[in-house]
């Protein structure tokens, strides 16, 4: 199975998805700019431009059209190409903590993916679903974006 579906029961959303590509160009799709839109166009097409160094202690941003803030963050950790860490907040959302985790295996790459808690209110909680959804839809495109980018180098 190339990746599994978020996992339910608990207020953390993790998911592991398993392609062909090395850890480096898995997380050149998580990072790039113009490649993190893709994958998050999948949910989330308001979305104009990431902002990001991504380095440890830097902020993230992921803006809206007229450079309008539709959320923000900041770099927990950044070990390329092994671990990323950073949280993720909306103006009228509580804060979650995203971690990718990039694993070499005998055939390419396990990424598993983090995200939460949810659990801090009751309002929060209520995101969750919507956290699966956006892995559930995530994750198959960050595998066709990174199988295709071994294709163009």
């Amino acid at each position: 199975m190339p990746f599994n579906t978020p996992e339910y029961g608990e207020t953390f959303c993790r998911s592991v998805c398993r392609d062909t590509s090395s850890p480096a160009i898995v997380w050149e799709v998580l990072t790039h700019p113009e490649l993190n839109l893709q994958w998050i166009h999948e949910w989330w097409p308001e979305v104009v431009e990431l902002k990001s160094e991504w380095k440890t202690g830097g902020p993230v941003q992921w803006l809206l059209a007229n450079e309008v803030a539709g959320a923000e963050g900041r770099v927990f950790i950044s070990n390329p190409p092994s671990l990323l860490s950073f949280s993720f907040k909306t103006e009228e959302d509580k804060q979650e903590d995203i971690t990718y985790k990039l694993e070499e295996i005998d055939c390419g790459t396990r990424l598993s993916v983090s995200v939460g808690d949810f659990a801090d209110s009751e309002d929060h909680i209520a995101c969750f679903p919507g956290a699966v959804v956006a892995w559930s839809k995530s994750l198959p495109k960050i595998k066709e974006l990174s199988e295709q980018h071994i294709v163009q180098l």
